[in-house]
């Protein structure tokens, strides 16, 4: 009862107009900077561009021969017309192992996997790389075990091309794939599927590796022998009968005393 209206008023007083003013102009200012130097980058990777990225390759993280990453070997190891270029063939090599881990991410990378067709333009050089290193590329098991399967058998190709140097991790995980038990197929919109991550499928993928490789996995001889005898299912994929008997037969038949018991 006894408190007495006060009259208030929306209208900003002429200091807190200034205050606006100049957080207004502090935020144009701020824009103009940020705009000023996407445009001056952008500058500097076009020209860095047409040096043939002889600045950045500075900078980079990646293995370097001669002035240039690995990526740009990588990207100029093919010609125009499918000839390989012999100088980005011997820049892969003299890079040996420390290009691998680097030709493994970018043969995993999610934005190429799974994408419906072949890119050959852009696997076949990762690829080409990869018999180039041999048992050197060794680094970049970790990121093809965890791609197989996902670019169509680019993974499971360059594998193959690493040979026994990446025998021991892929018998680790399929050994780890056995304790999967669960169903690993769903039904999607025209056909039964099955979940690229199961360890049906991966286990698979990995048996088909071994297959190729043949007697050069022969260190994955005791996990074939313990895998066969779980009896669990295998991934049809295709037409291929994928399965740890076949497997073990195809790499142990050097040692008959192990696999004919099994």
């Amino acid at each position: 009862k006894n408190l007495t209206p006060v009259q208030f008023s929306c209208k900003p007083s002429d200091n807190q107009s200034a205050k606006i003013g100049i957080c207004l102009l502090k935020a144009h200012q701020k824009n103009l900077l940020v705009a000023g130097i996407i445009l001056v980058l952008g500058v500097f990777l076009y020209w860095d561009n047409q040096a043939n990225h002889k600045v950045t390759s500075v900078i980079s993280v990646e293995p370097t021969y001669e002035g240039h990453p690995v990526s740009y070997w990588t990207d100029h190891l093919v010609f125009w017309g499918g000839q390989w270029n012999a100088e980005a063939e011997a820049a892969i090599k003299a890079m040996g192992p420390k290009a691998a881990p680097y030709l493994g991410q970018r043969m995993a990378q999610r934005m190429m996997i799974d994408a419906g067709t072949p890119n050959f333009n852009y696997y076949e050089p990762l690829l080409k790389a990869f018999e180039l290193l041999g048992l050197d590329g060794k680094p970049a098991v970790p990121y093809l075990i965890k791609s197989l399967g996902l670019n169509f058998d680019c993974s499971e190709r360059a594998l193959v091309s690493i040979g026994s140097n990446a025998v021991p991790e892929l018998a680790d995980k399929l050994l780890a794939t056995l304790s999967d038990t669960k169903n690993p197929f769903y039904h999607g919109a025209i056909r039964m599927n099955i979940h690229k991550d199961s360890g049906f499928f991966i286990r698979g993928r990995i048996l088909s590796v071994f297959d190729q490789m043949g007697t050069n996995a022969e260190a994955a001889l005791p996990v074939l022998i313990f895998a066969a005898s779980t009896n669990l299912p295998i991934f049809r994929e295709d037409f291929s009968r994928q399965n740890h008997y076949k497997t073990l037969a195809i790499v142990g038949q050097n040692h008959p005393d192990a696999v004919i018991p099994v």
